[in-house]
């Protein structure tokens, strides 16, 4: 029973991480919508670091 249940979780596991690299190969080569961009925009502004100037 335990052997059965590893083995679901090591399957499980797998299918997470086919799914990111998945994700992640779609992501990087469809271009980012407007919208996207403007939410990613205001959250940079938002952490931003401010830089020194000597």
């Amino acid at each position: 029973m335990a052997r059965l249940q590893r083995q679901q979780e090591e399957t499980r596991m797998v299918q997470i991480l086919i799914g990111i690299a998945i994700g992640i190969a779609i992501g990087w080569n469809w271009p980012q919508p407007a919208w996207a961009r403007g939410i990613q925009a205001r959250f940079v502004k938002l952490v931003r670091i401010p830089e020194k100037h000597d």
